[in-house]
């Protein structure tokens, strides 16, 4: 019998995401590179699970300056919203369902703005993300609404819901 959404938060001990979700950071390289980003030292890569819960559906929209790759776990699709800096929108299903459409793999390169959400009858969907350079805090841009409506005024009303208040 598959595991309850409740019971994959306790087994994997995750934690309310700060846009949304539920994560855990799984793996942080000890390895460290130069980069030319604020700080320039950076881990050489970094994972962490994510879930989407029927209460915590949605990853609001960030900007990430390093490539990330999520990969589909469990549960039903995650679909992911990525916005270029011309305002093209694509929307990708992360999921099993290869023969229609969907990804068990997905690239979000650099520099594109994405938001995440729970799509089927599942209570849960869970996805793992891997950062290369690793995660850091000093390059992520969070989608506060007032610059994403300033960004991409074509597509606020598709997009609203998933942009950050204050």
């Amino acid at each position: 019998m598959p595991l309850t959404a409740e019971e994959i938060i306790k087994k994997l001990q995750l934690e309310i995401h700060p846009q949304g979700s539920y994560f855990k950071q799984t793996f942080r390289d000890e390895g460290v590179i130069s980069t030319e980003k604020e700080g320039c030292q950076r881990n050489i890569s970094t994972c962490i699970y994510v879930l989407h819960t029927k209460t915590h559906p949605i990853t609001k929209f960030l900007r990430l300056h390093t490539n990330a790759i999520h990969f589909f776990h469990c549960g039903s699709p995650m679909v992911i919203i990525c916005i270029d800096e011309e305002g093209k929108l694509e929307k990708h299903i992360l999921g099993n369902d290869i023969a229609n459409g969907q990804k068990p793999q997905l690239l979000v390169r650099s520099g594109l703005w994405k938001a995440m959400y729970l799509e089927g009858d599942d209570d849960y969907s869970l996805i793992s993300e891997t950062v290369a350079p690793g995660f850091d805090f000093r390059d992520m841009d969070c989608g506060k609404a007032d610059i994403i409506k300033n960004q991409f005024p074509h597509l606020w009303e598709d997009i609203k819901q998933y942009c950050v208040y204050d």
